[in-house]
Order: structure tokens, then sequence, then C-alpha cells
């Protein structure tokens, strides 16, 4: 079998079109920071490294105060649909912010932000394991949770999560597979609220971008996918298979 990054037996491990960002955090070239995306068809999101030491060959570490800065070249781009997919674990018994996005500072009225329910976590339900929210203008426009029990994701085990908000099928995916989800705002047909469409200013892999609350992520990070189009439930699917090899 041939395999590497990008392919597999010659087919691309995850589709191009679409694609804004992808880190591979465990490779060689991405062991420093700055980091630039690797993006085939040109170009590449540079983004500044917060500690997160690197451990090749498959990821990079957050000890809790750790993050990527990608505002200084994603921040134009605020997308009204989209994915987003990571390969990450976490063994830490409290919350962790996969990703976040808004205006960044004191301003606690427009930002989003991916969350890994920890045992610390406080929700509208007692079973939250990842919830998605997008607050603009001060008024929260989606928030999706999916409820398998709150801490069951910080048990060390690698997993594939993705997040689709494309306004036509809104949700979560564990290892390439769909899960059942609840709307705590909003629908899965909520449309044109992915990211944070309020001028966005800031976007951290490991963050929430508002100061008057930080939380970070402890855990491992492997790859970061980022997408301005919702992509399908098999492209979702095909990527975890291409990729998992690297990790379990």
């Amino acid at each position: 079998m041939s395999r590497n990054l990008w392919r597999t037996n010659g087919r691309l491990n995850f589709p191009l079109n679409g694609l804004e960002l992808y880190l591979p955090l465990g490779h060689p070239e991405l062991s420093g920071s700055p980091i630039t995306a690797k993006v085939p068809l040109g170009g590449g999101i540079t983004g500044a490294v917060t500690g997160a030491t690197h451990t090749p060959p498959t990821h990079r570490v957050l000890d809790g105060d750790d993050f990527f800065d990608l505002s200084s070249g994603i921040s134009t781009l605020v997308p009204s649909a989209g994915t987003l997919m990571m390969w990450m674990w976490s063994s830490s018994a409290t919350v962790g912010v996969l990703f976040g996005a808004g205006k960044g500072g004191v301003d606690q009225q427009n930002y989003s932000q991916f969350v890994l329910a920890g045992a610390n976590f406080t929700g509208d339900y007692a079973d939250e394991t990842l919830l998605y929210s997008i607050i603009s203008g001060n008024v929260e426009k989606l928030r999706l949770v999916l409820r398998v029990g709150t801490g069951t994701y910080n048990d060390g085990v690698k997993r594939h999560i993705a997040l689709r908000c494309d306004g036509v099928d809104n949700a979560i995916f564990v290892n390439g597979v769909k899960q059942s989800i609840t709307f705590g705002v909003g629908n899965a047909t909520t449309a044109n609220w992915f990211l944070n469409p309020a001028d966005a200013a800031e976007v951290f892999i490991g963050k929430r971008t508002y100061s008057g609350s930080p939380a970070y992520l402890t855990g491992k990070v492997g790859e970061f996918w980022l997408y301005s189009v919702g992509l399908s439930d098999l492209d979702i699917a095909h990527a975890y298979r291409s990729t998992k090899w690297r990790y379990v």
C-alpha cells in the first residue's frame, strides 16, 4: 500500500474543494512557530504557536494554556458555511476548547466556540459531550450539542471529530459517523452561521477568543482541517478512514 499525508493508493485522503486550512501538526515542517498551512493549490495560512510541544510524527501537545493563533491569516475568512475536522485526544477532566473565533479582547457578544465538555462544564444538559455555539450581537444563533455523557471523550482515546455547519444539515461526526445531536438553539437547517460572521478578528485552535472568560484545551491535536463548504457525509467518513492509520 502506498500512502502519505495527501493520498492513499493514489486517492486523495480528503477533499481539496473548499479547503482553506490543513495542519498536519506532527509534521517536521510544522515543528516550530510560525506554522504555515499545507494547501497544495498554493498559499497557506500562517499562524503563531504559543506552547504546544511538537511530538513527531503525530501531534502537538497543548497543556492548558497553549494554542494556535491563526488570526493574522484567516481573520478575513468568515464563511457562512463550512466544515472543520480534527484528530484530537484528551485525558483532562476539565473543559477544553477545540476551536474559537470572534472579535476578541473583552468582546463577549460576537464569538463562536467548539467545546469538549469536561467534568467542570456547566451546560443546559447534564450529559453534554461536545458543544458548538455561535453568538452574534449578544444573541445566540445556533447551538449543537452531542450528548453521550459529560467527560466521555476525556478518556485519552484518539478520535476524529468533525463539525459541519452549512444550513443544509448542520451536524457533528465522530470517527466518520454522524451523531444524534440536540439543537439548543436553531436546527439542522439554520443557515449562514459558521464561525462568527460579525467581523471576526481572532481565530484560535485550542482557545476561546474573549479574554473575559479564557478557556483552553488540555490535550493533543494531530491534524486539523478547515473548509469553507459543507463536506458530505461520505467525504467526512472518507477523511476519517484515510487518516486513521496514523492514530489507531
